[in-house]
């Protein structure tokens, strides 16, 4: 499964405009508009042994970790 999100910053994709690119892939991709909720959806359908991979700029991955942070010992950067 591929969750695409975004953050803002002014030369971000958006994620639309990242599934048309990636649109083969299908039902595999879902959007997300917030990064937040996508990072909570992911975790969520990987399950308790399952692993979440977030991959994207230095800025995406950036927030990520700061949203890591926010949240505590329930995840991990």
């Amino acid at each position: 499964r591929v969750i695409l999100t975004s953050i803002p910053y002014s030369r971000a994709a958006s994620p639309a405009e990242i599934w048309l690119k990636a649109r083969k892939f299908g039902r595999k991709i879902v959007l997300e508009h917030s990064l937040k909720k996508a990072i909570e959806r992911a975790r969520a359908e990987a399950g308790s042994r399952g692993a979440v991979i977030i991959s994207g700029s230095l800025f995406l991955v950036g927030e990520a970790k700061r949203i890591f942070s926010k949240v505590g010992r329930g995840y991990s950067a």
